[in-house]
């Protein structure tokens, strides 16, 4: 089973540690800070990227609702 991680890059120290700490290996994909400032391009941009993983059994969400910009995500391929 393949997982992967979307997240905030202010969770960038714990998630490193986590996935070190359990020897995990999974692809994480940092959000750039300016997204969060514009809901719209940040919610854009996520879907643009759950669209563009296509080997993925879970993808894992780790943001919060930065102003709705996760409303209406569609995950189609994992």
């Amino acid at each position: 089973m393949k997982n992967v991680i979307i997240s905030c890059l202010t969770l960038k120290k714990e998630i490193d540690m986590i996935m070190k700490s359990q020897n995990a290996d999974m692809d994480v994909y940092y959000l750039p800070y300016e997204l969060h400032s514009s809901p719209e391009k940040l919610h854009n941009h996520l879907q643009k990227l759950i669209d563009s993983i296509n080997d993925a059994d879970k993808i894992m969400l780790c943001v919060s609702r930065c102003g709705n910009s996760t409303d209406g995500l569609n995950a189609t391929t994992a």
